[in-house]
Protein backbone atom coordinates (compact mmCIF):
# COMPACT_ATOMS: atom_id res chain seq x y z
CA UNK A 1 0.00 0.00 0.00
CA UNK A 2 1.42 3.34 -1.15
CA UNK A 3 0.53 7.00 0.56
CA UNK A 4 0.93 10.57 -0.60
CA UNK A 5 2.57 13.51 0.78
CA UNK A 6 1.89 17.02 -0.58
CA UNK A 7 4.95 19.25 -0.64
CA UNK A 8 3.23 22.50 -0.39
CA UNK A 9 6.29 24.87 -1.03
CA UNK A 10 9.38 24.62 -2.48
CA UNK A 11 12.73 22.32 -1.44
CA UNK A 12 16.52 23.48 -1.10
CA UNK A 13 18.49 21.93 -3.36
CA UNK A 14 19.77 19.64 -0.23
CA UNK A 15 17.03 17.63 0.17
CA UNK A 16 18.38 15.43 -3.05
CA UNK A 17 21.15 14.16 -1.56
CA UNK A 18 19.73 14.16 2.34
CA UNK A 19 17.33 11.56 0.28
CA UNK A 20 19.69 9.43 -1.21
CA UNK A 21 21.14 8.70 2.13
CA UNK A 22 18.55 8.38 3.94
CA UNK A 23 17.07 5.92 0.95
CA UNK A 24 21.12 4.35 1.29
CA UNK A 25 21.04 4.48 -2.39
CA UNK A 26 23.29 6.20 -5.13
CA UNK A 27 22.26 9.71 -6.38
CA UNK A 28 21.79 9.75 -10.42
CA UNK A 29 21.35 13.48 -11.72
CA UNK A 30 20.42 14.25 -14.80
CA UNK A 31 21.08 17.24 -17.22
CA UNK A 32 18.93 19.48 -18.71
CA UNK A 33 19.43 17.68 -22.08
CA UNK A 34 18.52 14.05 -19.75
CA UNK A 35 22.31 12.92 -19.49
CA UNK A 36 23.47 11.07 -16.70
CA UNK A 37 26.15 13.55 -14.67
CA UNK A 38 29.64 12.05 -13.61
CA UNK A 39 28.97 12.09 -9.82
CA UNK A 40 32.46 12.36 -9.18
CA UNK A 41 32.46 16.02 -10.86
CA UNK A 42 29.59 16.77 -8.10
CA UNK A 43 30.51 18.75 -4.75
CA UNK A 44 29.42 15.39 -2.52
CA UNK A 45 31.37 14.92 0.49
CA UNK A 46 30.09 12.48 2.81
CA UNK A 47 32.82 12.91 5.09
CA UNK A 48 31.95 16.70 5.52
CA UNK A 49 28.42 15.73 6.34
CA UNK A 50 26.91 15.46 9.96
CA UNK A 51 24.74 12.58 9.60
CA UNK A 52 23.66 12.56 13.17
CA UNK A 53 20.38 13.95 12.53
CA UNK A 54 20.15 12.03 8.97
CA UNK A 55 16.82 10.29 8.97
CA UNK A 56 16.55 6.98 7.53
CA UNK A 57 13.51 6.23 5.31
CA UNK A 58 12.56 2.30 5.06
CA UNK A 59 10.51 2.61 1.61
CA UNK A 60 11.08 0.40 -1.31
CA UNK A 61 9.25 2.67 -3.67
CA UNK A 62 9.45 6.41 -4.06
CA UNK A 63 8.30 8.53 -6.69
CA UNK A 64 7.02 11.46 -7.31
CA UNK A 65 7.68 15.12 -8.75
CA UNK A 66 8.92 18.20 -6.30
CA UNK A 67 10.17 22.00 -6.89
CA UNK A 68 13.88 22.75 -6.07
CA UNK A 69 14.77 26.58 -5.50
CA UNK A 70 18.22 27.74 -5.94
CA UNK A 71 18.93 30.79 -4.69
CA UNK A 72 21.43 32.17 -7.45
CA UNK A 73 25.15 33.28 -6.74
CA UNK A 74 24.98 31.90 -3.07
CA UNK A 75 27.84 29.16 -4.00
CA UNK A 76 28.92 28.60 -0.15
CA UNK A 77 29.01 25.30 1.24
CA UNK A 78 28.32 26.30 5.18
CA UNK A 79 24.72 26.20 5.86
CA UNK A 80 24.98 27.80 9.13
CA UNK A 81 25.94 31.57 7.29
CA UNK A 82 23.09 34.01 6.75
CA UNK A 83 23.33 36.29 3.83
CA UNK A 84 21.30 39.17 2.42
CA UNK A 85 18.58 38.21 -0.33
CA UNK A 86 19.00 41.81 -1.89
CA UNK A 87 20.16 41.66 -5.64
CA UNK A 88 19.63 37.42 -5.29
CA UNK A 89 17.67 35.49 -8.13
CA UNK A 90 15.84 32.52 -7.88
CA UNK A 91 16.00 29.50 -10.09
CA UNK A 92 12.81 27.51 -9.63
CA UNK A 93 13.25 23.95 -10.96
CA UNK A 94 10.86 20.87 -11.29
CA UNK A 95 11.88 17.62 -11.11
CA UNK A 96 10.71 14.08 -10.96
CA UNK A 97 12.32 11.29 -8.14
CA UNK A 98 12.27 8.26 -8.68
CA UNK A 99 13.92 5.22 -6.61
CA UNK A 100 13.48 1.82 -6.24
CA UNK A 101 14.99 -0.93 -4.19
CA UNK A 102 16.16 -3.44 -6.16
CA UNK A 103 18.22 -0.10 -8.17
CA UNK A 104 18.93 0.92 -4.93
CA UNK A 105 19.47 4.09 -7.26
CA UNK A 106 17.54 7.77 -6.44
CA UNK A 107 17.02 9.36 -10.11
CA UNK A 108 16.27 13.18 -10.25
CA UNK A 109 15.22 14.08 -13.82
CA UNK A 110 14.43 18.17 -14.48
CA UNK A 111 11.33 19.04 -16.50
CA UNK A 112 11.08 22.72 -16.44
CA UNK A 113 13.28 25.64 -14.99
CA UNK A 114 12.72 29.02 -14.17
CA UNK A 115 14.46 32.02 -12.66
CA UNK A 116 12.66 34.95 -11.08
CA UNK A 117 14.17 38.60 -11.65
CA UNK A 118 16.05 39.39 -8.46
CA UNK A 119 15.22 40.62 -5.22
CA UNK A 120 15.49 44.33 -4.81
CA UNK A 121 16.00 46.24 -1.32
CA UNK A 122 13.92 45.98 1.54
CA UNK A 123 11.92 42.99 0.14
CA UNK A 124 12.20 39.79 2.18
CA UNK A 125 12.76 36.63 0.71
CA UNK A 126 9.49 35.24 1.11
CA UNK A 127 7.41 37.94 -0.57
CA UNK A 128 9.78 38.39 -3.57
CA UNK A 129 9.32 34.65 -4.69
CA UNK A 130 5.22 35.31 -3.68
CA UNK A 131 4.72 37.62 -5.98
CA UNK A 132 6.06 35.98 -9.00
CA UNK A 133 5.53 32.30 -8.01
CA UNK A 134 2.89 32.60 -5.72
CA UNK A 135 0.18 29.66 -6.79
CA UNK A 136 2.06 27.18 -8.17
CA UNK A 137 2.58 23.34 -7.57
CA UNK A 138 5.02 21.87 -5.77
CA UNK A 139 4.49 18.81 -6.25
CA UNK A 140 3.90 15.20 -4.17
CA UNK A 141 5.70 12.12 -3.07
CA UNK A 142 4.41 8.84 -3.19
CA UNK A 143 6.25 6.21 -1.02
CA UNK A 144 4.92 2.84 0.91
CA UNK A 145 2.57 3.07 3.79
CA UNK A 146 4.21 3.94 7.07
CA UNK A 147 6.58 6.22 5.93
CA UNK A 148 4.80 9.48 6.01
CA UNK A 149 6.21 10.88 9.54
CA UNK A 150 9.91 9.85 8.58
CA UNK A 151 9.66 11.86 4.45
CA UNK A 152 7.91 14.57 5.87
CA UNK A 153 10.47 15.26 8.77
CA UNK A 154 13.41 14.98 6.41
CA UNK A 155 11.89 17.52 4.05
CA UNK A 156 10.99 19.61 6.45
CA UNK A 157 14.77 20.66 7.19
CA UNK A 158 14.60 21.57 3.41
CA UNK A 159 11.16 23.80 3.13
CA UNK A 160 11.54 27.04 1.33
CA UNK A 161 8.07 28.48 3.28
CA UNK A 162 7.09 31.83 5.01
CA UNK A 163 7.94 30.31 8.39
CA UNK A 164 11.88 30.38 7.36
CA UNK A 165 12.06 32.93 4.28
CA UNK A 166 9.82 36.39 5.60
CA UNK A 167 13.22 37.43 6.91
CA UNK A 168 15.93 39.65 4.52
CA UNK A 169 18.16 37.39 5.14
CA UNK A 170 18.28 33.61 4.45
CA UNK A 171 20.88 30.57 5.15
CA UNK A 172 23.62 30.76 2.05
CA UNK A 173 23.49 27.69 -0.33
CA UNK A 174 24.17 23.65 0.20
CA UNK A 175 26.93 22.83 -2.12
CA UNK A 176 24.88 21.37 -4.69
CA UNK A 177 23.34 24.80 -5.65
CA UNK A 178 25.92 25.50 -8.22
CA UNK A 179 25.89 22.48 -9.73
CA UNK A 180 22.41 21.87 -10.43
CA UNK A 181 22.17 25.41 -11.00
CA UNK A 182 24.16 24.57 -14.11
CA UNK A 183 23.29 21.50 -15.48
CA UNK A 184 19.93 22.49 -15.10
CA UNK A 185 19.34 26.30 -15.91
CA UNK A 186 18.30 25.49 -19.75
CA UNK A 187 15.66 22.54 -19.28
CA UNK A 188 12.66 23.29 -21.31
CA UNK A 189 13.68 27.20 -20.65
CA UNK A 190 10.38 27.79 -19.88
CA UNK A 191 11.22 31.14 -17.90
CA UNK A 192 7.77 32.31 -17.56
CA UNK A 193 8.98 35.07 -15.09
CA UNK A 194 12.14 36.22 -16.69
CA UNK A 195 12.24 35.35 -20.22
CA UNK A 196 15.21 34.65 -22.27
CA UNK A 197 17.47 35.50 -19.43
CA UNK A 198 20.99 34.33 -19.49
CA UNK A 199 22.87 32.16 -17.22
CA UNK A 200 24.43 33.72 -14.36
CA UNK A 201 27.99 32.64 -13.99
CA UNK A 202 28.15 30.16 -10.99
CA UNK A 203 31.57 31.59 -9.87
CA UNK A 204 32.36 35.07 -9.47
CA UNK A 205 33.76 36.83 -12.47
CA UNK A 206 37.06 38.72 -10.77
CA UNK A 207 37.61 41.16 -14.06
CA UNK A 208 40.25 42.90 -11.99
CA UNK A 209 42.61 39.57 -11.99
CA UNK A 210 42.32 39.50 -15.74
CA UNK A 211 43.32 43.30 -16.37
CA UNK A 212 46.37 43.37 -18.64
CA UNK A 213 48.83 44.32 -15.72
CA UNK A 214 48.25 41.38 -14.08
CA UNK A 215 47.79 39.04 -17.07
CA UNK A 216 51.61 40.35 -18.15
CA UNK A 217 52.77 40.09 -14.36
CA UNK A 218 52.30 36.24 -14.29
CA UNK A 219 52.41 34.80 -18.21
CA UNK A 220 54.82 37.26 -19.19
CA UNK A 221 57.09 34.01 -20.86
CA UNK A 222 53.77 33.44 -22.71
CA UNK A 223 52.24 35.92 -24.27
CA UNK A 224 52.89 37.42 -27.57
CA UNK A 225 53.56 40.81 -28.27
CA UNK A 226 50.80 43.22 -28.52
CA UNK A 227 49.84 46.64 -28.48
CA UNK A 228 46.29 48.06 -27.01
CA UNK A 229 44.37 50.65 -27.42
CA UNK A 230 41.41 51.98 -25.73
CA UNK A 231 37.58 53.02 -26.86
CA UNK A 232 36.02 55.27 -25.82
CA UNK A 233 33.50 58.25 -26.10
CA UNK A 234 33.25 59.49 -30.27
CA UNK A 235 35.44 56.75 -31.56
CA UNK A 236 33.26 53.94 -29.66
CA UNK A 237 30.61 55.08 -31.27
CA UNK A 238 32.32 55.79 -34.65
CA UNK A 239 33.34 52.11 -34.67
CA UNK A 240 30.18 51.08 -33.69
CA UNK A 241 27.76 52.71 -35.84
CA UNK A 242 26.37 51.08 -38.38
CA UNK A 243 27.08 53.83 -41.04
CA UNK A 244 29.95 52.25 -43.58
CA UNK A 245 31.84 56.18 -43.47
CA UNK A 246 35.46 55.75 -42.74
CA UNK A 247 37.87 58.87 -42.09
CA UNK A 248 39.18 61.14 -44.70
CA UNK A 249 42.73 59.45 -44.71
CA UNK A 250 41.55 55.89 -45.60
CA UNK A 251 37.99 57.11 -47.58
CA UNK A 252 39.46 55.73 -51.14
CA UNK A 253 41.84 52.66 -51.47
CA UNK A 254 43.08 51.44 -55.27
CA UNK A 255 44.09 48.53 -56.41
CA UNK A 256 46.71 48.68 -58.80
CA UNK A 257 46.56 45.12 -59.72
CA UNK A 258 43.06 45.01 -60.59
CA UNK A 259 41.08 46.00 -64.11
CA UNK A 260 40.88 49.24 -64.12
CA UNK A 261 36.86 48.53 -64.86
CA UNK A 262 36.53 46.33 -62.36
CA UNK A 263 34.22 47.17 -59.26
CA UNK A 264 36.89 46.42 -56.90
CA UNK A 265 39.61 49.30 -58.88
CA UNK A 266 38.63 51.40 -56.37
CA UNK A 267 36.09 51.63 -53.51
CA UNK A 268 34.62 54.98 -51.37
CA UNK A 269 32.56 54.86 -48.39
CA UNK A 270 30.47 57.94 -49.86
CA UNK A 271 26.64 57.58 -50.10
CA UNK A 272 23.58 59.43 -49.72
CA UNK A 273 23.65 58.74 -46.05
CA UNK A 274 27.47 58.73 -45.24
CA UNK A 275 27.51 62.61 -46.75
CA UNK A 276 25.23 63.73 -43.96
CA UNK A 277 27.12 61.60 -41.09
CA UNK A 278 29.28 64.24 -39.30
CA UNK A 279 32.14 62.35 -37.17
CA UNK A 280 34.75 63.89 -35.06
CA UNK A 281 37.66 62.97 -37.59
CA UNK A 282 40.48 64.52 -35.44
CA UNK A 283 39.90 61.74 -33.00
CA UNK A 284 38.73 59.03 -35.03
CA UNK A 285 42.23 59.90 -37.46
CA UNK A 286 44.31 59.89 -34.53
CA UNK A 287 43.61 56.32 -33.79
CA UNK A 288 44.08 55.96 -37.62
CA UNK A 289 47.70 57.15 -37.29
CA UNK A 290 48.11 54.81 -33.81
CA UNK A 291 47.33 51.54 -36.45
CA UNK A 292 49.15 52.57 -39.18
CA UNK A 293 52.10 52.66 -36.82
CA UNK A 294 51.56 49.32 -35.33
CA UNK A 295 51.05 48.22 -39.32
CA UNK A 296 54.25 49.51 -40.33
CA UNK A 297 55.69 47.99 -37.58
CA UNK A 298 54.63 44.29 -38.18
CA UNK A 299 53.30 44.41 -41.27
CA UNK A 300 50.12 42.45 -40.29
CA UNK A 301 48.11 42.58 -37.81
CA UNK A 302 45.20 40.89 -36.10
CA UNK A 303 42.50 42.43 -34.05
CA UNK A 304 40.24 41.93 -30.82
CA UNK A 305 38.25 44.24 -28.47
CA UNK A 306 38.01 43.02 -25.30
CA UNK A 307 38.73 39.80 -25.78
CA UNK A 308 36.47 38.98 -29.07
CA UNK A 309 38.31 38.52 -31.97
CA UNK A 310 36.19 39.87 -35.30
CA UNK A 311 35.77 36.69 -36.84
CA UNK A 312 32.27 37.11 -38.43
CA UNK A 313 34.17 40.14 -40.42
CA UNK A 314 36.68 38.44 -41.74
CA UNK A 315 34.91 38.97 -45.52
CA UNK A 316 36.41 42.11 -45.44
CA UNK A 317 39.74 40.70 -45.87
CA UNK A 318 38.80 37.68 -48.39
CA UNK A 319 38.56 34.94 -45.23
CA UNK A 320 42.48 36.13 -44.14
CA UNK A 321 42.84 36.70 -40.57
CA UNK A 322 45.57 39.24 -40.65
CA UNK A 323 44.96 42.67 -42.18
CA UNK A 324 47.56 44.47 -44.23
CA UNK A 325 45.92 48.00 -44.32
CA UNK A 326 44.24 50.32 -42.41
CA UNK A 327 41.43 50.23 -44.31
CA UNK A 328 40.72 46.59 -43.84
CA UNK A 329 41.33 46.62 -40.23
CA UNK A 330 38.48 49.69 -39.92
CA UNK A 331 35.86 47.94 -41.57
CA UNK A 332 36.51 44.80 -39.86
CA UNK A 333 36.09 46.64 -36.47
CA UNK A 334 33.03 48.28 -37.62
CA UNK A 335 31.70 45.40 -39.73
CA UNK A 336 31.57 43.27 -36.35
CA UNK A 337 28.80 42.83 -34.32
CA UNK A 338 30.44 40.19 -31.92
CA UNK A 339 32.66 42.61 -29.61
CA UNK A 340 29.66 44.66 -28.83
CA UNK A 341 29.11 42.07 -25.96
CA UNK A 342 28.44 43.28 -22.75
CA UNK A 343 30.36 46.80 -24.35
CA UNK A 344 30.40 49.50 -21.61
CA UNK A 345 31.57 53.59 -22.56
CA UNK A 346 34.67 52.20 -23.38
CA UNK A 347 36.36 48.78 -24.74
CA UNK A 348 40.01 47.83 -25.26
CA UNK A 349 41.45 47.31 -28.69
CA UNK A 350 44.20 44.19 -28.72
CA UNK A 351 46.59 44.71 -31.94
CA UNK A 352 48.69 41.45 -32.25
CA UNK A 353 51.43 40.58 -35.14
CA UNK A 354 50.27 38.88 -37.55
CA UNK A 355 53.46 37.02 -38.02
CA UNK A 356 51.93 35.18 -34.88
CA UNK A 357 48.82 33.62 -36.64
CA UNK A 358 50.68 32.88 -39.98
CA UNK A 359 51.78 29.20 -40.41
CA UNK A 360 49.67 28.46 -37.36
CA UNK A 361 46.39 27.21 -36.01
CA UNK A 362 44.20 28.65 -33.25
CA UNK A 363 42.55 27.52 -30.23
CA UNK A 364 40.57 28.05 -27.37
CA UNK A 365 40.48 25.88 -24.61
CA UNK A 366 38.39 25.67 -21.45
CA UNK A 367 39.55 25.38 -18.31
CA UNK A 368 36.89 24.81 -14.96
CA UNK A 369 38.32 23.89 -11.77
CA UNK A 370 41.97 23.99 -13.03
CA UNK A 371 41.32 20.96 -15.80
CA UNK A 372 41.46 21.50 -19.30
CA UNK A 373 37.69 20.42 -20.67
CA UNK A 374 37.11 21.82 -24.28
CA UNK A 375 39.10 22.67 -27.12
CA UNK A 376 37.65 24.26 -30.19
CA UNK A 377 38.41 25.72 -33.33
CA UNK A 378 39.37 29.68 -32.89
CA UNK A 379 38.51 31.09 -36.02
CA UNK A 380 36.14 29.57 -38.51
CA UNK A 381 37.28 31.11 -41.84
CA UNK A 382 38.52 27.55 -42.31
CA UNK A 383 37.82 23.84 -42.55
CA UNK A 384 39.94 22.01 -39.67
CA UNK A 385 39.24 18.11 -41.12
CA UNK A 386 42.70 17.21 -40.44
CA UNK A 387 41.79 16.99 -36.55
CA UNK A 388 40.07 13.89 -37.25
CA UNK A 389 43.30 12.40 -37.35
CA UNK A 390 45.08 14.90 -35.61
CA UNK A 391 43.44 15.70 -32.82
CA UNK A 392 45.02 13.65 -29.98
CA UNK A 393 48.68 15.51 -31.25
CA UNK A 394 46.81 19.01 -30.66
CA UNK A 395 44.88 17.68 -27.22
CA UNK A 396 48.51 15.99 -25.58
CA UNK A 397 50.34 19.45 -26.99
CA UNK A 398 47.92 21.74 -24.79
CA UNK A 399 47.56 19.18 -21.71
CA UNK A 400 51.07 19.46 -21.66
CA UNK A 401 50.96 23.31 -22.30
CA UNK A 402 48.97 23.96 -19.68
CA UNK A 403 50.96 22.03 -16.96
CA UNK A 404 53.90 23.99 -17.69
CA UNK A 405 51.42 26.95 -16.40
CA UNK A 406 50.17 25.32 -13.85
CA UNK A 407 51.75 27.73 -10.57
CA UNK A 408 50.63 30.81 -12.92
CA UNK A 409 46.57 30.03 -13.26
CA UNK A 410 47.34 29.11 -9.32
CA UNK A 411 48.77 32.16 -8.67
CA UNK A 412 45.81 34.26 -10.63
CA UNK A 413 43.08 33.01 -7.94
CA UNK A 414 40.79 31.63 -10.86
CA UNK A 415 40.07 27.90 -11.44
CA UNK A 416 38.09 28.90 -14.24
CA UNK A 417 39.55 30.32 -17.35
CA UNK A 418 39.59 30.46 -21.69
CA UNK A 419 42.94 30.04 -22.97
CA UNK A 420 43.08 31.72 -26.70
CA UNK A 421 46.22 29.67 -27.99
CA UNK A 422 47.96 29.45 -32.07
CA UNK A 423 50.07 26.59 -32.52
CA UNK A 424 53.05 26.60 -35.65
CA UNK A 425 52.16 23.97 -38.05
CA UNK A 426 55.94 23.70 -38.66
CA UNK A 427 56.71 22.41 -34.71
CA UNK A 428 53.74 22.65 -33.03
CA UNK A 429 54.88 25.15 -30.62
CA UNK A 430 52.16 26.74 -28.52
CA UNK A 431 52.08 30.65 -27.89
CA UNK A 432 49.45 32.06 -25.48
CA UNK A 433 47.45 35.25 -27.54
CA UNK A 434 45.06 35.72 -24.46
CA UNK A 435 43.83 34.80 -20.97
CA UNK A 436 39.65 35.56 -20.41
CA UNK A 437 37.31 34.59 -17.44
CA UNK A 438 34.91 31.80 -18.38
CA UNK A 439 31.80 33.25 -19.47
CA UNK A 440 33.41 36.72 -20.24
CA UNK A 441 33.26 35.94 -23.89
CA UNK A 442 30.32 35.47 -26.54
CA UNK A 443 30.50 31.47 -27.78
CA UNK A 444 32.15 30.04 -30.62
CA UNK A 445 31.22 26.96 -31.67
CA UNK A 446 30.86 25.57 -27.94
CA UNK A 447 28.16 27.61 -26.12
CA UNK A 448 28.89 27.72 -22.13
CA UNK A 449 26.04 24.83 -21.86
CA UNK A 450 28.29 22.88 -23.94
CA UNK A 451 31.00 23.39 -21.65
CA UNK A 452 29.33 22.89 -18.80
CA UNK A 453 27.33 19.79 -20.11
CA UNK A 454 30.79 18.31 -20.74
CA UNK A 455 32.48 18.90 -17.64
CA UNK A 456 29.16 17.29 -15.54
CA UNK A 457 29.30 14.24 -18.26
CA UNK A 458 32.55 13.58 -19.43
CA UNK A 459 30.52 12.92 -22.74
CA UNK A 460 29.02 14.23 -26.42
CA UNK A 461 25.45 12.40 -25.78
CA UNK A 462 23.00 15.89 -25.83
CA UNK A 463 25.44 18.09 -27.41
CA UNK A 464 23.80 18.31 -30.54
CA UNK A 465 25.82 21.33 -33.12
CA UNK A 466 22.97 21.22 -35.52
CA UNK A 467 25.47 20.34 -38.07
CA UNK A 468 27.40 23.75 -37.12
CA UNK A 469 30.73 21.93 -36.51
CA UNK A 470 32.27 18.59 -35.55
CA UNK A 471 32.72 17.23 -32.34
CA UNK A 472 35.16 14.55 -30.68
CA UNK A 473 36.54 12.99 -27.41
CA UNK A 474 40.01 12.78 -26.97
CA UNK A 475 41.97 11.75 -23.55
CA UNK A 476 38.69 13.05 -21.74
CA UNK A 477 38.67 16.54 -23.57
CA UNK A 478 36.13 17.75 -26.18
CA UNK A 479 37.51 19.16 -29.77
CA UNK A 480 35.34 21.11 -31.72
CA UNK A 481 35.69 22.03 -35.00
CA UNK A 482 34.80 22.71 -38.43
CA UNK A 483 35.24 19.13 -40.07
CA UNK A 484 33.94 17.66 -43.40
CA UNK A 485 30.21 16.62 -41.11
CA UNK A 486 29.95 20.40 -40.71
CA UNK A 487 27.40 22.45 -42.95
CA UNK A 488 29.27 25.36 -44.73
CA UNK A 489 26.35 27.17 -44.28
CA UNK A 490 26.12 27.53 -40.64
CA UNK A 491 29.85 28.33 -40.08
CA UNK A 492 28.76 31.45 -38.85
CA UNK A 493 25.61 32.27 -37.11
CA UNK A 494 24.43 35.20 -39.13
CA UNK A 495 24.62 32.51 -42.01
CA UNK A 496 20.60 31.75 -42.90
CA UNK A 497 19.26 28.03 -44.05
CA UNK A 498 19.43 29.42 -47.68
CA UNK A 499 21.75 31.42 -47.88
CA UNK A 500 22.45 29.38 -51.41
CA UNK A 501 18.63 31.06 -52.96
CA UNK A 502 20.51 34.76 -52.13
CA UNK A 503 20.70 36.82 -55.06
CA UNK A 504 22.28 40.20 -54.61
CA UNK A 505 22.29 43.01 -57.75
CA UNK A 506 24.68 45.47 -56.45
CA UNK A 507 27.91 44.57 -53.76
CA UNK A 508 26.25 47.57 -51.95
CA UNK A 509 22.91 45.05 -51.49
CA UNK A 510 25.68 42.82 -50.56
CA UNK A 511 26.93 44.67 -47.35
CA UNK A 512 23.66 46.00 -46.46
CA UNK A 513 22.45 42.67 -46.15
CA UNK A 514 25.61 40.69 -44.14
CA UNK A 515 25.36 43.81 -41.39
CA UNK A 516 21.43 43.14 -41.25
CA UNK A 517 22.52 39.50 -40.39
CA UNK A 518 25.22 40.01 -38.12
CA UNK A 519 23.23 43.56 -36.34
CA UNK A 520 20.29 40.62 -35.52
CA UNK A 521 22.91 38.63 -32.87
Amino acid sequence: MMETLGIGCPLRSGVVAALSRALGASLRLRTARGVVVDPHRLPLHPEDVDTSTDIKVKTKHLKGEVRILIPVGLWSSSHQQLISVEGLAFSLVRVSIMYHHDDTVLEVIPSEATQLPSCPAGVDAWSHFSKYAGGLGYGSLEFDFGCFGHVDGLLDMYRFNQKVASYHQIASGDSLDKSLYVIWHWVCASYSMGFGVRLLIPHTLNYEKFIHDNIKRLFYMYLIPRERYRLQGVLLDYLRSDMMVLPPSIDKTSYNCEDPDSDFSAYSSESDDAKDVKFDWAVVERFIGKLKDVINKYQTVVTSVNGVFLDEALWISNKSIESSCCRDAVLQLKSSTAWHHDIGTDAELVIYPGLYFRNAIQFRAYMIEHRLICVEQLFVNDNFDFLASEAETVVRGLKSYVDTMRTQLVDLGEANVILDVTISTKNWDIELVNICALGSLPEVLLSLEDVYHFYYTGVCDGIDSGGKHDSIVIDGILVAFLGSKSNPSKKHSWCPKDVGELKFNTPDDLIDFLRFQTSKG
